[in-house]
């Protein structure tokens, strides 16, 4: 009998050893919260694995009408869903073939609102359809934690206001640029704290050096429930004082008829002008182009042109292009004749933003060969010198009139005069209207 009783026990240790020992806890899920009558307040369902459970689904009753529920909120994975008035339902996330995790995590949430009239304790849940199962699709014990429910804690604390930015903080616009514009509105939002009675502001307004600059809308609110409002401010620029304040009288939980005044400063800057932009230049022709020109008879004058052209540019913005020629080659300022190889400046802004250089060189012999009879260079400010050859002047055969020549027109394709020495006032007048046209020409292509 003693042999047999030492055979049982080694058995049993043996047993113990060799299978696999049960887990020492169960699944749980936990749903607790607390709240004042008349208050919303979210509630999470949580649960904890244990170590086996993969999947797990349960059904919250409770027999009230004193919550109600909305919004549920699933996480990724997870099902949250209201089945009737009195009943959710919450699924964890899957885990397939691994446990879920054994420390609590919120799967499902959901929003609950009690009644102003509901009795002071807890609302319990009841748990219908509670199942857990492992990998294998076996049954496994799980439960709902106790207490689990709805805690009334007591009745609802008065109204009372809170404020975004924060009472007496300062409201600034943002930066302006004109005088006289709207500014971005800004607005001001006005929370409630509490559930109980009402909550207002009343008799808004702005006053102060600069209050004609400032609009507001509304001028009261009025706070019945929990839903925050907002308080619109706008500003039209000024041109000097952009200061004011705005004052409302607030009553609530905390202030009592006939309330309490709450202020904020206000500040709309003065506009301050965008900072000028230096225009960039072009040519027409391009730098490195060939400027041919023409003489009708030997020691007269052929002409071309050099049109200079600003890009972009804002407020007093300017750049600065000096023209300086070499060798046989003279220059001035349209309409005046060339006279000399310069330099020849000129300050281009946005407002003013076509000019021309007039170049010139003079026929020597009408049977020379065409050949370069000099160069022009602009230094342009902050950018790449540009430079030009130009020809010696061709003599244009009697009655004959010339083709235009390629490089030395106005832009746009407008081919001027060919000689200065015969100018005549009319002619002149013709020069100015044709470079006015060239001018417009260049401007309708650069747009």
């Amino acid at each position: 009998m003693v042999f047999f009783r030492s055979y049982v026990a080694w058995t049993i240790v043996w047993l113990a050893l060799v299978l696999p020992s049960a887990p020492t806890f169960a699944g749980e899920y936990r749903a607790l919260v607390s709240a004042v009558t008349g208050e919303t307040v979210r509630l999470d369902v949580q649960f904890a694995g244990d170590g086996e459970t993969v999947e797990t689904e349960v059904t919250l009753s409770f027999a009230t009408a004193f919550i109600s529920m909305s919004e549920p909120v699933a996480q990724p994975g997870a099902i949250c869903h209201i089945v009737s008035p009195t009943r959710f339902r919450a699924i964890p996330v899957s885990g397939g073939n691994l446990p879920l995790s054994p420390t609590f995590t919120t799967y499902c949430s959901v929003n609950v609102t009690v009644a102003e009239n509901a009795p002071i304790g807890l609302i319990p849940f009841t748990p219908l359809d509670l199942e857990c199962y492992n990998a294998q699709a076996q049954r496994r014990g799980c439960s709902l934690r106790s207490p689990s429910g709805v805690r009334v804690t007591g009745p609802p604390g008065p109204r009372t206001l809170r404020y975004t930015p924060s009472l007496g903080s300062t409201i600034s616009f943002a930066q302006g640029v004109i005088a006289g514009t709207q500014a971005p509105p800004k607005t001001i939002e006005v929370g409630v704290n509490g559930s109980s009675g009402v909550a207002s502001l009343s008799a808004c307004s702005v006053s102060g050096p600069g209050a004609e600059h400032f609009s507001l809308t509304p001028t009261a609110l009025t706070f019945e429930n929990s839903e925050s409002q907002e308080l619109v401010l706008g500003c039209t620029y000024p041109a000097d004082t952009g200061t004011a304040v705005l004052t409302c009288i607030e009553f609530d939980g905390d202030t009592p008829f006939p309330g309490t005044p709450r202020t904020f400063p206000l500040n709309c800057p003065v506009p301050s002008p965008p900072a000028s932009i230096n225009p960039t230049v072009s040519t027409s022709p391009i730098s490195g182009a060939t400027i041919n020109t023409y003489a009708p008879t030997v020691g007269s004058l052929g002409i071309g042109y050099i049109g200079l052209i600003a890009n972009g540019g804002s407020g007093v913005g300017s750049t600065l292009v000096s023209c300086s020629a070499s060798g046989a080659v003279e220059i001035a300022a349209f309409p005046l004749r060339p006279s000399g190889p310069g330099p020849i400046q000129f300050v281009m802004t946005a407002s003013d933003d076509f000019q021309a250089l007039t170049v010139g060189s003079v026929l020597t012999s009408g049977t020379s060969p065409v050949e370069a009879a000099g160069t022009v260079t602009c230094q342009i400010a902050n950018q790449t010198d540009v430079a030009f050859i130009v020809n010696s002047p061709r003599l244009i055969p009697p009655d004959i009139s010339p083709p235009p020549p390629p490089g030395g027109g106005l832009p746009g394709g407008v081919t001027p005069p060919q000689s200065i020495d015969a100018l005549t006032p009319a002619w002149l007048a013709a020069l100015a209207l044709l470079l006015a046209v060239g001018s417009v020409l260049v401007l309708i292509r650069r747009r």
